[in-house]
């Protein structure tokens, strides 16, 4: 069975784009104390509504491919893969991230400071277009967690990067000035 990383489908969309390469994790009510565990290094992407706010994402928010609500069905069309991961703990070193993630500084920082646990883990991510999937959005993949066992296959089969290697390249180096 495939797994999959829940994340926002706005920010999916910014990914699809090759607009942003990092993702900003904390973990899901469900995860209980452990937070986000990165249990896997390459993986689908579930884009998801719960808890997206318009607001609580950077332009452009409005897109015509992210829903608004919550479907029957979702459509899965992106495999990732962590390039390299950061655990971040201090605050002001994330605030040089702008721009390469879709969240705004406001949502940052309470996502930093969350649970009174001062981090937040930063995923370089590889992403690659997959054969367009529907699926069933079946009731155990709903809820406040981060990672989900898809019950359908899913061929890894004609991926297509979204960013050429020589800019993948070129922006994994950046981060990684950033973060070290």
């Amino acid at each position: 069975m495939p797994t999959a990383l829940k994340e926002w489908a706005t920010t999916c969309d910014h990914l699809r784009r090759g607009q942003h390469t990092l993702l900003l994790r904390k973990g899901g009510i469900q995860e209980k104390r452990s937070g986000f565990i990165l249990q896997h290094f390459d993986f689908f992407l579930y884009p998801t509504v719960f808890h997206q706010h318009r607001q609580l994402v950077t332009p452009p928010e409005t897109s015509p491919t992210a829903p608004v609500t919550e479907s029957t069905s979702v459509t899965i069309d992106l495999y990732a893969q962590v390039e390299q991961s950061w655990c971040v703990r201090e605050l002001e070193r994330l605030r040089t991230l702008s721009g390469l993630h879709s969240l705004p500084w406001p949502m940052v920082e309470d996502r930093f400071h969350y649970r009174d646990k001062p981090y937040l883990d930063v995923l370089l991510v590889r992403i690659f277009r997959s054969r367009l999937t529907i699926i069933e959005n079946r009731p155990e993949y709903a809820g406040c967690h981060s990672w989900v066992q898809l019950e359908e296959d899913i061929p890894l089969t004609g991926l297509k990067p979204v960013i050429k290697d020589s800019d993948f390249e070129q922006l994994h180096e950046r981060v990684r000035g950033l973060l070290h």
